[in-house]
């Protein structure tokens, strides 16, 4: 089968580092549009501070049909180098949730533009109170990773598909770019990773051996039905697809490099129309 990268969006981060002490874990977000659709689907935060492990969701809702999900650096306990004392305990994913919750019964935030201009203005704030507290651990800036927020969705007022991402890197504000619009004069297919994306690209990609051989025959199949405009693909043949590539990412991807596979679970899919969201998974 011949595979395409011009078919692909590659979204190249870092992987997580540990900071104070404590372990980061890996993140992966999954986009795929098709036929006036959007498939979005992301792991979950996991994450131990002492007492016991806990997990949270990446990705929230923003009105009907837009969603935002979460990768790259997402905060951690920070501890003092030379103590070890806690400092701060910040978590990214869990504040964006906070904000998303609060956006979504704002009177006052009427437009989807007014939203997602409204939950990035907040979460700067809280972006850079993490960058902050963790500068002022002599941790080097340059070890820390950049943090992506990736809005994708239906947005009404255009009658437009969209995706568009907010790269959080250091001080200033975040780079703005959109990754895709969809409309009735513009059906082509797209698949993205955010997060840890190199295994994946190539998993799909490649002609090596060492790649061809993890692809099972459904999912060669579906990917290639994928990125056919008019082809028919169910839910089910979707929900398959991206649950093995969680799977494989998670089995296969730090034998690859950089990546590391340490995704978490649940994964969440979530399937989003021009008039409304349904959860696949």
């Amino acid at each position: 089968m011949t595979l395409s990268y011009r078919k692909l969006i590659l979204v190249v981060l870092a992987v997580l580092t540990a900071i104070g002490g404590q372990t980061a874990f890996a993140s992966l977000a999954i986009c795929i549009y098709h036929d006036q659709r959007i498939y979005i689907a992301s792991d979950s935060l996991v994450h131990g501070i002492g007492e016991k492990d806990f997990k949270a969701p990446k990705i929230f809702p923003i009105g009907n049909t837009t969603w935002v999900s979460i990768t790259g650096y997402y905060g951690s306990t920070v501890r003092d180098r030379k103590t070890g004392q806690a400092v701060s305990r910040i978590f990214f994913p869990i504040e964006l949730g906070r904000i998303c919750k609060e956006a979504n019964a704002s009177k006052q935030l009427v437009t989807l533009e007014d939203k997602i201009n409204s939950i990035n203005q907040r979460f700067a704030l809280i972006y850079s109170e993490g960058l902050d507290t963790l500068l002022s651990t002599k941790v080097d800036p340059r070890t820390i990773e950049a943090t992506r927020l990736y809005f994708v969705g239906y947005d009404p007022s255009t009658k437009s598909f969209f995706g568009k991402s907010y790269l959080y890197q250091g001080k200033g504000r975040p780079t703005i770019e959109t990754r895709f619009v969809r409309n009735a004069d513009n059906n082509e297919p797209d698949i993205s990773f955010q997060g840890e994306s190199h295994f994946l690209s190539r998993l799909l990609t490649s002609s090596d051996s060492a790649f061809t051989t993890l692809r099972s025959e459904n999912l060669n199949k579906t990917f290639s039905q994928l990125l056919m405009p008019d082809s028919i693909v169910t839910d089910q043949d979707v929900k398959n697809f991206i649950l093995e590539l969680f799977n494989l990412h998670k089995l296969h991807a730090a034998s690859v490099g950089p990546d590391k596979g340490l995704i978490g679970e649940p994964y969440h899919i979530y399937k989003i129309m021009s008039d409304k969201t349904m959860k696949i998974h």
